[in-house]
């Protein structure tokens, strides 16, 4: 029996999906190039404890951003995208909730500058941070509306000409040899001139502030509740170690770990490049009850990923050493041992990462928040154990694994009742969209 073809006629042409998804992958890879390019310059004139305390401040930026995204970004997208309604009420809303959790940063971080002591990592996220979530709201809110539109292309110029500006702001820094405080008032310029951008492109929606109604307000609120509880989880899982170890072993021990933690996201390329457009798809596919056609799509993603990601990991794990050396000049063994334990994390990331997308997609963000929840208590208490006991980083990377494991087995437990994965069928799928071309993610 011929296998079931499923058509999408209402979203896009084959030929559209594959340059949505080839415009998401290589953005995400540009992105990646230039985010590793920030790192080289960085860590070449940052002494190894400024840069702990730099990496600890960006751990900390992206959490904040994160609870951000949380609140509001994934029932956003799926508001726009799954049902009919009033755009400009949806954007509205969801303006008001950005500025109110920016009023909440502004009073809850700016006191902790009382405790905090001039030059470390606490005091500069307590002074800087909260003005920095009023110039990124441009920002973010055109990202989320863009992605619900699937307008990729213009979704990655925004993120693209942002780090093009951080990259400029870092060589200057680097050759006027400025210091840590001096470089996060750059990062802060670099971030102003990327909203004005936006704003002069109007892309963002602010207009749409005067559009708020209560209805829309709630409803975001509701379902942004769980996600937010979700994205909190998420952030944690990455900053958590990055923060304990810091507590226990010093911010030099930190950029230890930071530095083959960083070299990892390679993994996330492809794969960030992939949800991107995959969760607007979802969403509509299951909002209009085309399950047999969301559940092909799904295998079909995840078998490639995981070929893909089977590859990634092999090479990785051969050239730690070279890899290591390349990003920040030099090599450690301990480093290299502990970018070799993240290659296993890589192979479980399609598997972790699509599940807890679809359950979002499928409108059981509660049950995405608990599975996400439960891998972020393991990992804290088998990074407390190995920290207290051991004192070994490589350990802490063991943690992670375990925990990701754990939370592969909870995805596809939650999802069986509403959208069973096959993971036979998912691996052939994959493996001959991979033989036809590494763009060709859905055959419509």
């Amino acid at each position: 029996m011929a296998p079931i073809q499923f058509q999408l006629p209402f979203i896009y042409s084959p030929t559209q999906v594959k340059k949505l998804y080839k415009y998401s992958f290589l953005g995400q890879l540009a992105m990646a190039v230039l985010g590793f390019a920030n790192v080289f310059i960085l860590i070449r004139f940052l002494s190894l404890e400024d840069f702990g305390c730099w990496m600890i401040y960006m751990s900390a930026i992206s959490f904040f951003e994160m609870l951000r995204s949380g609140l509001f970004q994934g029932a956003l997208i799926s508001y726009l995208t799954g049902e009919e309604g009033h755009r400009r009420h949806w954007i509205g809303s969801s303006w008001v909730i950005n500025l109110s959790l920016s009023a909440i940063y502004f009073v809850v971080l700016t006191p902790l500058l009382l405790w905090s002591k001039s030059g470390d990592s606490l005091y500069y996220i307590a002074l800087y941070y909260p003005f920095l979530s009023l110039i990124n709201l441009p920002q973010t809110m055109a990202c989320t509306i863009l992605q619900s539109d699937l307008e990729i292309g213009r979704q990655m110029q925004i993120r693209l000409i942002n780090l093009m500006f951080c990259l400029t702001t870092y060589v200057w820094a680097y050759y006027m040899n400025l210091g840590i405080e001096e470089l996060i008032l750059l990062h802060l310029a670099a971030n102003l001139l990327c909203s004005i951008y936006v704003l002069f492109r109007r892309w963002s929606g602010i207009l749409s502030l005067r559009f708020l109604r209560k209805k829309e307000f709630v409803q975001l609120l509701h379902f942004g509740k769980f996600s937010f509880g979700t994205l909190i989880g998420s952030n944690l899982l990455k900053s958590a170690d990055t923060f304990l170890i810091a507590a226990f072993l010093g911010e030099a021990s930190a950029a230890i770990y930071a530095i083959p933690l960083k070299a990892t996201e390679s993994f996330e390329i492809l794969l960030r490049s992939v949800s991107n457009v995959a969760l607007p798809r979802f969403s509509t596919l299951w909002s209009k009850g085309h399950l047999i056609g969301m559940k092909l799509t799904l295998q079909r993603i995840l078998g490639g990923l995981l070929w893909t990601y089977l590859g990634l990991g092999l090479l990785s794990f051969v050239f730690a050493d070279e890899i290591l050396y390349l990003i920040c000049g030099y090599s450690h063994e301990e480093m290299v041992w502990i970018l070799r334990i993240f290659t296993l994390h890589g192979l479980l990331l399609p598997l972790d990462r699509l599940s807890g997308i679809t359950l979002d997609c499928i409108r059981l963000p509660h049950k995405n928040m608990l599975k996400v929840l439960t891998m972020l208590a393991g990992n804290v208490i088998l990074d407390l154990l190995f920290l207290l006991l051991f004192e070994d980083l490589k350990l802490v990377a063991v943690a992670t694994v375990t925990t990701t494991f754990v939370g592969v087995l909870m995805g596809l437990h939650l999802l069986r009742p509403h959208l069973s994965i096959e993971l036979g069928a998912s691996l052939k799928s994959g493996w001959k969209w991979l033989r036809r071309s590494p763009f060709t993610l859905i055959k419509s």
